[in-house]
């Protein structure tokens, strides 16, 4: 049995040692994807260069977005493959939140 619990600084914490390669799928493309908005703020709106260039800027989230997916899904999978049962904490975030203040 896994257990899996929330964790502020990262995706979760797991009640064993699992393998898993660091996500810097998003640290990678970070840079690319600040450099393609500060072309895009620099466009004028409605342009026609403007509107190229809103078509890369959602083309660089779209390629973190797919980055971020295949590694869940990888990472879903590793677990579903070695663990015959795994055990989520269910928690509310919003009570969580409201208890700190």
């Amino acid at each position: 049995i896994l257990g899996i619990d929330y964790a502020m600084q990262g995706m979760a914490v797991f009640s064993e040692k699992i393998e898993t390669e660091e996500a810097g799928f998003f640290r990678k493309n970070e840079k690319r994807l600040a450099r393609e908005q500060r072309k895009l703020s620099r466009c004028v709106r409605g342009s026609h260069n403007y509107e190229l260039q809103k078509k890369k800027v959602a083309r660089c989230h779209e390629k973190i977005r797919n980055k971020r997916r295949d590694h869940l899904h990888k990472l879903s999978r590793k677990i579903a493959d070695s663990y015959d049962a795994v055990a989520v904490e269910d928690i509310d975030m919003k009570a969580m939140g409201q208890c700190l203040h």
